[in-house]
C-alpha cells in the first residue's frame, strides 16, 4: 500500500496471505464475516461461551491477578494463593484437600 495516509478501501484477503477470524456470530460478527467472504477471504467463525473458558478459569485468574499485581506472588506462596481462591468458591471443609490436590499441579 502506498504511504499516502489514505486507506485503499479494499479488504485484505487470502490472496494477500490474510485470513479473517471472527469470534461471535451476532449482528456485528455476522456482518464482518459476510463482508470478508464476499471479498473472497477465507473466514472462520467461532462461538465462545463460559463453558469453553471454565476449565482454564484458575489459570487465567492467576495470570490476570499477577498482571494486575506482580508482587502478589513471591515465588513461594502459590499454596496460599490457591487456598484463597478456593475459599471464595468452595465450602471451607473441602479447602485442605482441594488445595493439596491443586497444589500438586501448580507448585
Amino acid at each position: 500500500m502506498p504511504a499516502t495516509g489514505r486507506r485503499s478501501g479494499r479488504l485484505a484477503c487470502m490472496s494477500d496471505g490474510v485470513a479473517v477470524g471472527v469470534i461471535g456470530s451476532g449482528i456485528m460478527g455476522a456482518g464482518i464475516a459476510e463482508v470478508a467472504a464476499r471479498n473472497g477471504c477465507d473466514v472462520l467463525v467461532r462461538e465462545l461461551n463460559v463453558g469453553d473458558l471454565k476449565p482454564s478459569e484458575l489459570d487465567m485468574e492467576f495470570f490476570l491477578n499477577l498482571a494486575w499485581n506482580p508482587h502478589a506472588w513471591n515465588g513461594t506462596n502459590t499454596y496460599q494463593l490457591l487456598e484463597k481462591r478456593l475459599a471464595r468458591d468452595f465450602d471451607p471443609k473441602f479447602l485442605p484437600e482441594l488445595t493439596f490436590l491443586l497444589s500438586r499441579y501448580y507448585v
